[in-house]
């Protein structure tokens, strides 16, 4: 499960977004029960949670998890600024997975404006304990890129920087393992699946030259400055190049222009097929922004592990997932917030299969 919760002090601050909903429902007193009662109905092996406020992390949230039979982590946003104090959490049934890395990824760099903003992601690698799985790993990805509907640039950076986290995760797995690890990567990404930046996490390429940066996240069309994409658009203080790999120093190649690439190959998503008018959230009037990705059977570069031939991958299967609503129909129960619906976002859901490939 993926799910933006909602963070109370992102709702106090924005309360003009919630004008039409019942006061009552919007206080956290009563939206917390309605949220564990949601995820214990949901009963995910896996939780992706954004928007989780540290307060109520460590005041709920938290030994709600431990009284479940989670193990988790916690990634609070980077920076000072009172009015943002929530982060991202992901959490896995201490039966079956051990969390053998918790990765925290920071999209914040002082040295460029394009780097300035306080989102992050959290990498978990999960060691499966089911006996047939033979030790092996999936890659847990989760992050929640920035809102602003008119920074796609800002939001490919940061994706970007997120991907070269998440292969070298993967990589440092394989390098232990002699295994290649399943990747799922979970999230707010505030994109559209007609957007380009869906399209470069699904295809693996994206020529964003003439592209302006309010195209990007597919949330707007109309207004705002016109900001054409960089020919490079990855600052050289994060030292990753064109192709989403960490490069040792901010003196390395950064790639080719107007061109971005990630080694995943193709990458699918567990909420298509899309429809018309579906919706995760009713910001901007409705639309799906929130997403389940993951590789059924991802094979890594191998070149610099000590295991030139991997013993096993894993693969996944998608068996099934949870269907999402349509605007119209959540505009008829009153919007959300609601009386039984705690967030202005709805969960992601998908059940894969697992099993291991020679």
């Amino acid at each position: 499960m993926s799910y933006n919760i909602l963070a109370q002090k992102l709702l106090d601050i924005n309360s003009y977004l919630y004008s039409d909903c019942d006061p009552d429902v919007l206080q956290w007193d009563f939206r917390w029960p309605n949220l564990m009662k949601e995820m214990s109905l949901i009963n995910s092996d896996i939780i992706c949670l954004q928007e989780v406020e540290e307060c109520h992390y460590e005041a709920q949230v938290k030994p709600w998890l431990e009284s479940r039979g989670y193990n988790f982590a916690y990634k609070k946003r980077t920076g000072s600024d009172p009015t943002k104090p929530d982060g991202v959490l992901t959490a896995c049934r201490s039966n079956k997975f051990h969390i053998v890395d918790a990765i925290p990824v920071e999209y914040y760099r002082q040295k460029d404006e394009l780097t300035k903003c306080h989102n992050v992601g959290l990498i978990l690698m999960l060691k499966m304990l089911h006996p047939d799985m033979n030790g092996a790993t999936v890659c847990i990805g989760n992050t929640h890129l920035l809102y602003n509907p008119k920074r796609g640039d800002i939001k490919m950076i940061q994706l970007a920087t997120f991907l070269a986290a998440v292969r070298n995760a993967m990589q440092n797995s394989l390098r232990q393992t002699g295994i290649h690890p399943s990747l799922v990567l979970c999230g707010d990404f505030n994109s559209t699946p007609s957007s380009p930046l869906y399209q470069f996490v699904t295809s693996g390429h994206i020529n964003y030259q003439g592209m302006s940066a309010k195209q990007i996240s597919g949330q707007i069309t109309s207004g705002g400055l016109n900001r054409e994409l960089p020919a490079v658009l990855l600052p050289q203080c994060l030292n990753i190049n064109g192709d989403c790999t960490q490069s040792p120093d901010e003196s390395s190649p950064h790639g080719i222009k107007h061109t971005l690439t990630h080694g995943f190959g193709n990458i699918m998503s567990s909420n298509q097929p899309h429809q018309l008018d579906e919706a995760t959230t009713m910001q901007n009037n409705g639309a799906t922004v929130d997403y389940i990705f993951y590789t059924e059977n991802n094979k890594l570069n191998v070149s610099s592990c000590q295991s030139n031939q991997p013993k096993f991958s894993v693969k996944l299967k998608l068996r099934g997932r949870l269907s999402h609503s349509l605007a119209k129909n959540v505009y008829k129960v009153g919007g959300i917030p609601n009386a039984l619906h705690s967030s202005d976002h709805l969960p992601v859901i998908a059940e894969f299969g697992v099993s291991l490939l020679k």
